[in-house]
């Protein structure tokens, strides 16, 4: 099953997540087929094609996937202020999110938190960890305590006043939050495997290769994360599942929604 197709797969009633993809090559991938697997009715819509973003009425849940532009890049990707606003109405405790990477940043933005530029990205395989706090929270508790996932990020997210760090582990701190009792975001991608990695070694981001931007050959890069396909799995699999829990948890609490 894929994430496309799950609309008509689901059963009556699941929980509608929406998919915002702002780009090419940046799609839900394996998160979105989790998702689904868990019984979620999955849409993707895509703003940068001139398609409308959705009102909250639309859907239960959201999910915000990355992207090369930065989260206040408004005039490459005039989207961005309305994905915005409504991850501060997430963060407010509308509906649920989860939010990757640029997701994540829009999201520390949106709830009065910031983002940095770094002045060396973090790119490939790494290991990060969760924190006393991850143990209570309704995702994050289905989290090991350590684990494998991928980075591919410039921007450096700096945490919101008002949120809890739920993941850290590397020299870019904020690898998981939540901002109020139902937003998450994460710096790290648990999207990523092999296929959306080699596409994004494809990329030269405006570099001469993928040496000169992360320090590192693109078949390296790529092939660590290959090998490494089974326990990114195992680790964040679970995520998407304990995502679609709180999703429903907030459906049953809120039955007029």
């Amino acid at each position: 099953m894929t994430a496309n197709t799950a609309l008509e797969d689901a059963a009556p009633g699941a929980p509608r997540i929406v998919v915002i993809q702002h780009e090419d090559g940046t799609d839900a991938n394996r998160f979105g087929r989790w998702l689904a697997e868990a019984g979620a009715r999955v849409r993707t819509v895509r703003p940068d094609r001139g398609e409308a973003l959705p009102a909250p009425a639309d859907f239960d849940a959201l999910v915000v996937l990355g992207g090369a532009m930065g989260p206040r890049d408004d005039a490459a990707a005039p989207w961005l202020p309305a994905v915005r606003a409504l991850l501060a109405a997430s963060a407010a405790g509308a509906f649920p999110s989860f939010n990757i990477c640029l997701g994540g940043e829009l999201l520390a933005v949106a709830a009065d938190g910031d983002c940095t530029h770094r002045a060396f990205p973090q790119v490939g395989l790494h290991t990060v960890r969760t924190t006393a706090q991850a143990a209570e929270d309704p995702v994050f508790g289905a989290a090991p305590a350590e684990f494998p996932t991928v980075l591919w990020h410039e921007e450096q997210i700096e945490l919101p006043e008002r949120a809890v760090l739920l993941v850290t582990g590397t020299d870019a701190p904020v690898q998981a939050f939540r901002v109020g009792p139902c937003a998450w975001g994460t710096q790290f991608h648990p999207e990523a495997g092999r296929e959306l990695a080699a596409h994004w070694a494809s990329k030269t981001n405006e570099h001469a290769s993928m040496e000169d931007y992360a320090g590192r050959p693109a078949e390296a890069v790529v092939e660590e994360i290959a090998a490494a396909e089974g326990a990114l799995e195992t680790a964040q699999a679970p995520l998407a599942r304990a995502f679609v829990r709180a999703v429903r948890r907030g459906l049953t609490a809120h039955p007029a929604r």
